[in-house]
Order: C-alpha cells, then sequence, then structure tokens
C-alpha cells in the first residue's frame, strides 16, 4: 500500500447486526478499507449460527477489515480493558476468543485501550500489567495478528516506554487523532501502523474523553499539521475516519468527513 489510505470505522456501540448495515452501507459509499467494533454478545464468540453470520459478511464483501476493537459490555475507558484485577481474567478471554474469530474473518490485527499505564516501572502493578499485555501479544502472533494499542489513556512517552518493555514485535499502535496530539504522534511515530481519524470540539490535549464529537474540519484537531507530520514520518497506511453520530447521520458525517481528509492529502502532495 503506498500513500494514506482514507478509510471508515463501521459499528460504533451498535449491535452487531446494525454494523452489518453499516459495513455494506461504507461498500456502498466507495470505502476499500474499514475497521471494525467487537460484538458484545457472547453468541459471537461460540460455534454459533450468529457467529458464521459475522464471518460470512465479512468474507462476502469487498471490504478489506483492518482491525477489530475490542470494546465490552461494563467497559470504562479510565479502568481500560485490564485494569481492573477482578474483571481482568474474563476480559483476557474475551480479547483472546475475539483474536480467534478476527482469525476467521482474515483480520490481521486487535486493538484496544488495553492499559491505562498509571504506575511507575518498579511499580508490581506494571510489572502485571507487562504480563498480561504480552500474554495477549503471544496469543494474536500465534494467530498472524497484530496487537494495537490506542494512545490517550497514558502520556505517549508513558505508552512508548511499556511498548518497548513488552519487547514484542507485533505490539504497535493505532493513533487517535483526538486525543492525540503531533507531539504524540512523533513520540510513537515509530510504533503508528494504523489511525483513528477523529475531530472534537472543545479539543483539550490530556483529557482523553470529553463532549462535541463532529465531522472532520468543523473541530478543535489541526489535521493539516497532523497530515504534515504523517507525511514527514513517510507514512503508508489507513487512517478510519471515526464518526460517533447518530446511526442516521452515519454516511452524512463520514462523506464531509473523507472530503475535508481528501482534500488535505491533495494540498500535500500525499498519495
Amino acid at each position: 500500500m503506498a500513500g494514506i489510505e482514507i478509510g471508515v470505522f463501521v459499528g460504533y456501540g451498535l449491535p452487531t447486526e446494525k454494523e452489518f448495515l453499516q459495513l455494506k452501507k461504507a461498500e456502498e459509499l466507495g470505502f476499500r478499507y474499514v475497521q471494525m467494533w467487537a460484538p458484545y454478545d457472547e453468541k459471537f464468540y461460540e460455534d454459533t449460527p450468529q457467529r458464521k453470520m459475522m464471518i460470512d459478511a465479512v468474507k462476502n464483501t469487498d471490504l478489506e477489515v483492518t482491525s477489530i476493537f475490542a470494546f465490552f459490555t461494563g467497559y470504562r475507558f479510565w479502568d481500560a480493558q485490564l485494569e481492573n484485577p477482578e474483571s481482568r481474567e474474563e476480559r483476557i478471554g474475551r480479547i483472546l476468543k475475539l483474536s480467534d474469530l478476527a482469525k476467521n474473518m482474515g483480520i490481521k490485527s486487535i486493538q484496544s485501550h488495553f492499559c491505562n499505564i498509571k504506575f511507575g516501572r518498579d511499580d508490581p502493578n506494571y510489572r502485571t500489567l507487562l504480563m498480561v499485555a504480552r500474554r495477549i501479544a503471544d496469543y494474536t502472533a500465534e494467530n498472524g495478528q497484530q496487537m494495537l494499542f490506542h494512545n490517550g489513556g497514558e502520556p505517549a512517552p508513558v505508552l512508548h516506554q511499556f511498548i518497548v518493555d513488552m519487547d514484542r514485535e507485533n505490539v504497535k499502535v493505532n493513533f487517535d487523532t483526538s486525543p492525540g496530539t503531533v507531539e504524540d504522534l512523533e513520540e510513537l511515530s515509530e510504533f503508528v501502523v494504523e489511525l483513528h481519524l477523529k475531530d472534537k470540539k472543545i479539543f483539550t490535549p490530556g483529557i482523553p474523553l470529553h463532549p462535541g464529537t463532529c465531522p472532520i474540519g468543523r473541530g478543535d484537531v489541526d489535521f493539516e499539521k497532523i497530515f504534515r507530520k504523517l507525511k514527514d514520518m513517510e507514512f503508508e497506511g489507513v487512517g478510519v475516519i471515526e464518526s460517533q453520530v447518530h446511526i442516521r447521520d452515519w454516511a452524512k458525517d463520514v462523506q464531509v468527513s473523507r472530503r475535508y481528509i481528501e482534500n488535505i492529502k491533495k494540498r500535500l502532495g500525499i498519495e
């Protein structure tokens, strides 16, 4: 793949059956690449008609699903997926099942806010998270997949060091433009393989979640600056538009966002 391909994230917060409709709509809108939302319902992780339906839905499309996002019932951003010891083993098991499901669908990356790293490197909790994250990385590697961390739960230098400490070749970053900054992108640049393109009003660096999601170009994220940095990095890969608007406005939102990004790419001479 040469240049930066613009794709779209499908299924944000939706039941899986409605996610299939967005998958079809993304194809109708002319996208070639998508990222998907992991199903909530346990039946998709077992040998059931629903699992087969999901596998068939992905395999019977011309879209390439580059990664799937692990985001399960009971998740809270500040706890991330693996923070809470009481739910950790259950979530690990679900992530490993998701890796198997993704393998059946031909999806090569699993991504999430796996950890919020709030501990120093000498803290036993840091070492515990490190071992847990390595366990997931090793499992996904066996399935021929990458494990993609999201930025935003901790300062970018902390995430950078954590990935270095993991010492796993298949561990990379899906960089999110909100809450990520250009400085964060530079810090994590050696690991960035995919992008979430998202705009928000009232953008406050360092605050991971805040109101005001809007079509790209109508918020406070400086996308021209971000794409200049991506060009300097010689980044080649997929950036997916992440729209969090109501489903009935989704197609309109992503088309507005795509036009804005494509115009920036054209101005900057990015393929």
